[in-house]
C-alpha cells in the first residue's frame, strides 16, 4: 500500500465542556463500577500532580485532584501528557501541549490537572506516546490527534503537525494503541473482526509485513492502516497488543502469544538472543495458550512483561539494573531471550497498563501496589529519599505502601510512575 500524502488538515473543534467527576473504564481494567483516585509519584514533570512548573519529586503516591471514581489513568512514552478515563466514561487531559496532544485544540503551554476540561461523548480506553494519543469510544470509533511523525496517527496525511482535536480513522475498532519513542513511533489496532492493523514507519518491519525498505532511517511509512495478514483472531480485548521501539506483540483469541521485528536484547522471547535481524511477519513466542496479557517498553530499556491466565507474571529482553524483576541487579547482566517467571501467582491481569522507562508498577489480585527498577527522583514509590541522583534500586517487586484497594499502574515518563484506584 502507498501513502497519499496531502496537507495537514485541521479537524473542527469538538466543543470542550467544563470538568466533571471521575472516569469511565472497562471490566478488564477493573470491576464494573469500581473507581478511586489517580495519583502520581517521583518528578511532577509537566505538571503531573502539582500545577507548577518547579523541580518537586515525591518519593511516595500523591493524589492528583480530590475526585475518587476514576477507573483509568494512562501515562504514556515521552508524551510529557496524561490521560485518565472516569465512571462516567468522561475523557480528560492534561500536561504539555506544545503539538495538540492534549486534544484541546491548543498547541502551546502546559495544562494542570485543575485546569482540565472532558472531551464530549462516551470513551472506553485511551493511549499515549511521544506528544500524541489515541482513544476508542462505546460505539467503537477510534479519534486520533497531536504530533504525527511518519504518519503515525494514521489519518492519510503527511505532515508532521497533526490536528490538535480528535479525528477519525475510519472503520470500528476494538481496541488502539500508539508505542514507541522519537522516530519510532507507530499505531496499531485490532478491528471488531478480528483483524490486525499497524501504521508508521515500517522500522525493522515491526509493523508485521514485508516493504520496500525496514532500514532503520529510510524505512517504509505507511499513514494509514495496513492490514497484518488475514487472520480474523487477533484478541480485542485492551492488553492483548503491544507496540515497542523495535519490537510487536499481539496475543490470539486462543491464548497464543505472537512476536514480530527486531530481536535486539532478545525482546522477542524466541530463546534467540541479542539479534538484529529483522523479522516482518508475526512468530509465536513458544507454545503456551493461555496468554492474558503483553506490555512492552516503548523506550529506553527494551524488556516485556506478561501475565498468564493463572495470574503468573512473565518477562524477558533486557535487564539492565534488574529492571526485569528476577531479583538480579548486577550492572552489565544479561537479560532473558525467553519468558521468565516473575515469583508468585498472584499478579492482576491488566494491573498496568504501560512500563516506565526503567521503572514498573503493577497491581496484584489483592489490590496491593508493587514496584521495581531505578527508583531516580523517588519514582520506585518507597518513600525512600534519592538526593542527589538515584536512589536504592530494586531488582524485585517490593510493596508500595499496605493499600489493598488499587486498581492499575501506568508509567511512560523517565523519573515518573502512576497509578489509580486507592480512595
Amino acid at each position: 500500500m502507498n501513502d497519499s500524502w496531502m496537507n495537514k488538515k485541521e479537524s473542527p473543534l469538538l466543543g470542550l465542556q467544563g470538568m466533571g467527576g471521575g472516569v469511565g473504564g472497562f471490566n478488564f481494567l477493573s470491576a464494573s463500577g469500581e473507581g478511586g483516585g489517580i495519583w502520581g509519584w517521583g518528578a511532577n514533570r509537566f505538571r503531573l500532580y502539582l500545577n507548577n512548573d518547579n523541580d518537586t519529586r515525591r518519593s511516595s503516591p500523591v493524589q492528583i485532584g480530590t475526585d475518587t471514581n476514576w477507573t483509568l489513568f494512562q501515562m504514556g512514552t515521552q508524551a510529557n501528557a496524561y490521560a485518565a478515563i472516569n465512571s462516567d466514561n468522561e475523557l480528560y487531559t492534561w500536561g504539555n501541549k506544545s503539538q495538540g496532544q492534549l486534544g484541546q485544540n491548543n498547541e502551546s503551554g502546559k495544562i494542570g490537572f485543575p485546569e482540565v476540561s472532558a472531551f464530549p461523548g462516551s470513551w472506553n480506553d485511551i493511549s499515549t506516546a511521544m506528544q500524541s494519543m489515541c482513544a476508542i469510544k462505546d460505539d467503537n470509533t477510534l479519534w486520533v490527534w497531536g504530533e504525527n511523525r511518519n504518519g503515525h496517527l494514521g489519518i492519510n496525511i503527511g505532515s508532521y503537525n497533526g490536528p490538535s482535536s480528535p479525528t477519525q480513522i475510519p472503520g470500528s475498532w476494538s481496541t488502539a494503541m500508539f508505542g514507541g519513542s522519537d522516530g519510532h513511533v507507530c499505531g496499531m489496532g485490532v478491528k471488531t473482526d478480528g483483524t490486525l492493523w499497524t501504521w508508521g514507519k515500517n522500522s525493522w518491519g515491526k509493523l508485521g509485513f514485508s516493504s520496500p525498505s525496514y532500514a532503520q532511517e529510510g524505512a517504509t511509512r505507511y499513514s494509514s492502516p495496513v492490514q497484518v495478514g488475514t487472520d480474523t483472531t487477533w484478541g480485542k480485548e485492551k492488553g492483548l497488543i503491544a507496540m515497542g521501539d523495535q519490537a510487536a506483540f499481539a496475543i490470539k483469541t486462543n491464548g497464543t502469544l505472537w512476536a514480530w521485528g527486531n530481536g535486539y536484547k532478545g525482546v522477542l522471547g524466541d530463546g534467540v538472543g541479542n539479534s538484529n535481524a529483522a523479522n516482518t511477519s508475526p512468530k509465536q513466542i513458544g507454545t503456551n495458550t493461555n496468554w492474558a496479557q503483553i506490555l512492552t517498553s516503548g523506550y529506553g530499556l527494551d524488556r516485556c512483561n506478561a501475565v498468564k491466565t493463572n495470574n503468573t507474571m512473565w518477562t524477558w529482553g533486557q535487564n539492565e539494573i534488574g529492571i526485569l524483576g528476577l531479583n538480579n541487579r548486577a550492572p552489565n547482566i544479561e537479560g532473558r531471550s525467553s519468558p521468565t517467571q516473575i515469583p508468585g501467582t498472584n499478579w492482576k491481569i491488566g494491573g498496568c497498563n504501560s512500563l516506565g522507562v526503567k521503572d514498573t508498577a503493577w497491581v496484584k489480585e489483592d489490590g496491593t501496589l508493587w514496584s521495581w527498577g531505578y527508583n531516580s527522583q523517588g519514582s520506585g514509590g518507597w518513600n525512600i529519599s534519592d538526593s542527589p541522583g538515584y536512589g536504592p534500586s530494586r531488582s524485585s517487586p517490593t510493596q508500595i505502601g499496605s493499600g489493598t484497594d488499587w486498581l492499575g499502574g501506568t508509567g511512560g515518563l523517565e523519573n515518573v510512575l502512576g497509578a489509580w484506584g486507592a480512595k
